[in-house]
């Protein structure tokens, strides 16, 4: 049920001006566990003739969820302004579509609302189950982002070897940014330089930061990878990246020191730490 882009032919809470006030969003949560995802929404219609309605049974609100890569749809009802709903995650893949609204749910004769607009002013209508009578948010989530691990790094990128042979790659084409080094360098990131936490420093502000850049300048190509979803989550959950803007080129160098937590400060903090450390053992 999007109905985003659908003209309704009688006034309806939500959408514009037609009835006043809008409805207000109390809360608003996605939560997971190994199993199952977890979607916590909380809300007020402000609007008394709309809860008269469901209070005596003429109307509902509802839940639904839809998923296009599973063919997943289902609506759940509520007397109350608020929903707890719980979907499997074998249910849903890729991106999830979350709609609540008010919906009749025994025939409405002469339907007229305190709140109307005055050019609905004096007007009557008759609405029949289904009928929508407000909206009240339209949202969606990434089912196979994991919004546990967003700040870490490798949630969207990831260092593999080079499989024939050439020189150092990025490659956007897959789940995950990849970073793809010639064999004798993939095995000395291997064995020397992954898991060093001082090394993790320069390799960011390096190869990752390079690697990250390219992607954000190539997003519009790849906006429906993994990586760049997740990406997309990460800025909608965080304000202090909402001020910058994916695909556009001239954000992508801030946008990237942002993301890895400015890699150049933590880079010149590493290199001076060991410069301390090494004129320690040379004094010794």
């Amino acid at each position: 049920m999007d109905i985003s882009k659908i003209s309704l032919p009688y006034p309806v809470l939500g959408l514009g001006d037609d009835i006043e006030p809008l409805p207000q969003i109390i809360d608003f949560s996605i939560g997971q566990d190994n199993n199952y995802f977890y979607i916590d929404i909380q809300f007020n219609i402000n609007n008394l003739d709309i809860e008269k309605l469901v209070t005596d049974g003429f109307a509902e609100y509802v839940c639904e969820i839809n998923c296009v890569s599973t063919l997943l749809r289902k609506c759940f009802s509520s007397s109350e302004q608020k929903f707890h709903v719980r979907i499997s995650k074998q249910e849903v893949q890729k991106t999830v579509t979350i709609q609540t609204a008010v919906i009749v749910k025994r025939s409405i004769l002469n339907y007229t609302n305190n709140g109307f607009h005055d050019d609905y002013k004096g007007y009557t209508f008759n609405l029949e189950p289904g009928d929508v009578l407000a909206v009240i948010r339209q949202d969606k989530f990434e089912a196979d982002v994991k919004y546990d691990k967003l700040k870490a790094v490798g949630s969207f990128m990831e260092i593999n070897e080079q499989p024939d042979g050439k020189g150092t790659a990025f490659n956007l084409e897959g789940d995950k940014i990849e970073i793809l080094l010639p064999k004798e360098l993939y095995n000395d990131y291997k064995t020397k330089i992954r898991g060093n936490r001082d090394f993790a420093h320069i390799i960011h502000s390096s190869l990752v930061f390079n690697a990250l850049v390219f992607a954000l300048n190539n997003y519009d190509k790849y906006e429906n990878r993994l990586w760049a979803r997740t990406l997309n989550v990460r800025m909608a959950s965080d304000r202090s990246l909402q001020k910058f803007s994916l695909g556009d080129p001239e954000d992508s160098m801030n946008l990237a020191q942002a993301l890895l937590g400015d890699p150049y400060k933590r880079l010149f903090t590493c290199l001076d730490r060991l410069s301390n450390n090494n004129n320690i053992e040379e004094e010794d």
